[in-house]
């Protein structure tokens, strides 16, 4: 409408209402990301999608082979299979075992995944996520996980139904969904303080990272103590699930109470 009213009001001056294209204004306006040595980075939206896929990956990662774990754990309880496990290795050497393979199965799915986005993207002349902080990436994406496997392997033990293991389990979904509904409030302000605290929370140390490793790459310090955490969480996570699964596997009937849980971890 203000372009129709500007050519009438030209036409009643007796101008010529084309005049309006060329005296127009023409100015482009385009959002770009600039290192410190002025050269230019990846966008808005390139960053979105790296972050956002990484988070969808290791979300779908944890939460199928997470869920694989429980239902793994349950099914040998139930049909009493797991007595005949124990008796050739140590429930240690059993867990050790259940982690590593469900965890192999889960990466090669990813890689599969991986390459095949990475093909359809090359196919199409465009690569849509940025390959920068790959390496860190990974980091972040196995440590997270190891430290989810650890908890699902822990809490599903001494569950006994298939209801009993999606109650428990719904808890750690609603955790992960926290950095898919932060995504983009964190990508317009990577400074804020409230992401620096989410950063040093285990749960959210890998998903927080790659969100700010998408905008601007953190201090070295920070990449070095957070690795160091997820690491320590890591272990405190497989010791005390390794003593709730030594424990758990063989105790039928009655279901574990807290304070049960917390007995079995601490006297180990």
């Amino acid at each position: 409408m203000r372009q129709e009213l500007s050519e009438q009001k030209l036409a009643s001056l007796g101008l010529d209402p084309h005049l309006l294209d060329v005296v127009g204004p023409t100015l482009k306006v385009r959002s770009v990301k600039v290192s410190t040595s002025g050269e230019e980075q990846a966008g808005f939206l390139q960053s979105f999608i790296s972050a956002y896929a990484f988070l969808m990956m290791l979300f779908f990662m944890i939460l199928s082979s997470g869920q694989l774990l429980v239902r793994s754990v349950i099914e040998e309880k139930v049909n009493r299979i797991v007595e005949l496990l124990v008796s050739s290795c140590s429930p240690t050497q059993l867990m050790a075992g259940k982690v590593l393979g469900l965890s192999g199965l889960g990466f090669t799915q990813m890689i599969v995944w991986g390459l095949a986005g990475l093909a359809v993207s090359g196919w199409m002349g465009a690569v849509p996520v940025q390959t920068e902080h790959i390496l860190l990436f990974l980091l972040y994406f196995v440590l997270g996980y190891l430290l989810y496997a650890a908890i699902f392997i822990g809490i599903g033990s001494p569950v006994t139904t298939e209801q009993e293991a999606q109650l428990v389990t719904s808890y750690l979904i609603i955790i992960l969904v926290i950095p898919l509904i932060l995504t983009v409030p964190a990508l317009q302000n990577s400074d804020a303080s409230w992401i620096s605290v989410l950063t040093y929370i285990p749960l959210l140390t890998p998903s927080m990272m790659v969100l700010r490793l998408s905008i601007e790459t953190p201090a070295v310090s920070e990449i070095l103590l957070t690795t160091c955490i997820m690491l320590v969480s890591i272990w405190g996570a497989m010791v005390a699930a390794g003593r709730i699964f030594r424990v758990a596997i063989l105790a039928t009937g009655k279901r574990a109470t807290l304070a049960e849980i917390i007995h079995w971890v601490r006297t180990g």
